[in-house]
């Protein structure tokens, strides 16, 4: 392997995200909007291509390119199939995991039974993980590909992202704090990260959802009384938003009473048998209508995605809820427009999320491990 410096290596890294996020950029593209010299950004692209990690092609003639004279540019693209990330949704029972390539594609999916006891789930994972890339990826591939760089698990309930713990969880029934991401990294020589399931979905629709946006808040919301619930994952500038701790929060409503356990108000009024299952509906809908209303307006929000159970029939009434809320909630008479849509990922979208989650981490981290280059810690090392 070669050694280079930790400059070095975290500017090929910066090089590598750049790309990852846009799909074709020119080299003085990437030298400028890195603010790195061109004779830098030259010879990490040159070492790209001999590694067979990007390629280059001539920009369209008729592009924008054109009409400022001169030849168009070669635009260097990633090979988005010489990695892949793991995105799991831990399930009481169970786990998703599929298997996404750099562009955000789906190479395989496929759920798994696991054991009854949350430390030993770990190794059942691992061991699924393992065999599902060998039997559905690594044979599947004519080329070299470079394996598996990060695994992000998607979570209900409340994580910590450093300790890699599972804090609370009601579905998963953890009532104390359990080091799920490094039980599994043990077995797994490869970075784990955990979200709440919120905020993975919240980052599918980010980095591989239908529009292009820097901010948004994602509603993962559960309807199947007597359960009401709700999960929020917010991004501002394209960053996820989590407490100064690091540990997410579960959502409460407003009009819950302080002795509640329950997030939503008309959870106590069902099961106190106060309201049928159509008030309770609208109910619901209101509840959450009215929160999603003031965080648009405390945060400044421009967009909103509903997931989970609001597909359907509940969109368009909670959307429309929503809508009314925003516009009656404001003194503000300059309140830009705010854009409600479903969620772009309707399946696996939790999964999906954990792992572009993991992937952002392994970019932010400057842990990706890029063949022939030294990672940070074998530079520190060295």
């Amino acid at each position: 392997m070669t050694e280079l410096n930790r400059h070095r290596y975290e500017n090929a890294v910066r090089v590598l995200e750049a790309l990852w996020r846009n799909p074709a950029m020119s080299r003085a593209d990437l030298a400028r909007n890195l603010r790195l010299d061109r004779s830098t950004t030259g010879s990490i692209i040159d070492f790209f291509l001999n590694a067979a990690l990007v390629s280059e092609t001539h920009a369209d003639p008729k592009a924008v390119y054109s009409r400022q004279g001169g030849r168009p540019p070669l635009l260097v693209e990633l090979k988005t199939d010489r990695f892949h990330s793991i995105g799991v949704e831990l399930k009481p029972n169970s786990a998703t995991v599929l298997v996404t390539d750099l562009g955000g594609n789906v190479v395989c999916e496929k759920a798994f039974r696991l054991g009854p006891r949350i430390e030993t789930r770990a190794v059942d994972l691992a061991k699924h993980m393992r065999e599902l890339y060998r039997d559905m990826v690594s044979a599947s591939y004519a080329t070299p590909i470079h394996g598996i760089t990060s695994i992000g698990i998607g979570v209900s309930g409340i994580v910590s992202p450093d300790a890699q713990s599972i804090e609370f969880s009601r579905e998963l029934g953890i009532r104390t704090s359990v080091p799920f991401g490094t039980l599994l990294q043990e077995h797994m020589d490869v970075p784990v990260w955990l979200f709440a399931d919120a905020d993975a979905c919240a980052l599918a629709e980010l980095e591989y959802g239908n529009r292009r946006v820097d901010d948004l808040l994602f509603v993962l919301a559960k309807l199947d009384p007597p359960t009401f619930r709700a999960g929020l994952g917010i991004v501002l500038d394209r960053n996820l938003r989590t407490s100064h701790s690091g540990v997410g929060r579960e959502f409460r409503s407003p009009f819950v009473s302080p002795e509640s356990s329950e997030q939503f108000a008309v959870a106590d009024d069902f099961s106190a048998g106060s309201v049928d299952p159509s008030a309770a509906r609208i109910q619901y809908s209101d509840e959450l209508a009215v929160s999603i209303a003031f965080l648009v307006h405390a945060l400044d929000l421009r967009n909103v995605v509903l997931g989970g159970d609001l597909g359907g029939e509940e969109f368009e009434l909670v959307s429309e809820r929503i809508g009314q809320h925003v516009r009656t909630d404001t003194v503000r008479a300059d309140h830009q427009p705010l854009e409600l849509w479903p969620s772009s990922n309707t399946h696996s979208a939790v999964a999906l999320g954990a792992s572009a989650g993991a992937l952002r981490e392994l970019f932010f981290t400057h842990r990706f491990p890029i063949p022939g280059i030294a990672t940070r810690d074998t530079v520190r090392q060295a």
